[in-house]
């Protein structure tokens, strides 16, 4: 893609942030009549059509670009959100479940479909089953371990919390926000010396 269209791209994303929704719309159109086999113009396309809350306009943006690209994960998390502003659960589940079949080793595939599993109520016990299936699929990422710790934390389990964040510090250990959650986890079990001691090594991170 010309460094141009990245910059219509950029564009469209600020125009959106603002809240610039008619702006932004129009932006969108003229970036995809330059780009019409571009799968990144119809996602963008669609995005602001979700902004607007046209649906049907958004939902066939959406599915065109993963036309031109069945990786583009962004579209699939959007219909997926379609589906469940639709009132369509099973469609978003069985979406987010396709693309993590389709795509085992894309972490934010997985993390989509614990995202997914939650929100239409599925069993905790699938919803642990991504994360863990995230952790393992980018053991050095640490967006899927704190997720895995914080799910953990969210429900109590205060025993697998700990331990899924004394892996997170063995696996990456000058990761701040890790260490973090590790000395969260401590103080939530009482052990506050073992948490001023987590915390403290935050200092000694170049």
């Amino acid at each position: 893609i010309s460094l141009g269209l990245v910059g219509s791209e950029m564009c469209i994303r600020d125009r959106l942030r603002r809240g610039e929704l008619d702006a932004a719309l129009a932006a969108a159109q003229g970036l995809l009549q330059k780009a019409p086999n571009a799968a990144s113009s119809h996602e963008l396309i669609g995005r602001v059509h979700l902004a607007r809350n046209e649906l049907p306009l958004a939902r066939a943006a959406f599915e065109k670009a993963l036309s031109l690209d069945a990786r583009l994960l962004v579209a699939v998390a959007s219909l997926a959100e379609i589906d469940l502003r639709s009132s369509q659960p099973q469609a978003a589940l069985q979406r987010a479940e396709a693309f993590a079949k389709a795509e085992p080793g894309n972490y934010s595939g997985l993390l989509l479909l614990a995202d997914v599993r939650r929100q239409t109520g599925a069993s905790p016990d699938l919803e642990r089953d991504a994360l863990t299936r995230a952790v393992a699929a980018a053991k050095d990422e640490p967006s899927p371990r704190l997720r895995l710790i914080g799910f953990h934390a969210g429900r109590k389990q205060f025993s697998a919390a700990r331990t899924a964040a004394q892996e997170a510090v063995a696996a990456i250990p000058n990761d701040v926000q890790i260490i973090e959650a590790l000395g969260q986890v401590q103080l939530a079990t009482g052990d506050v010396h073992q948490a001023l001691t987590t915390f403290r090594s935050i200092t000694s991170i170049d």
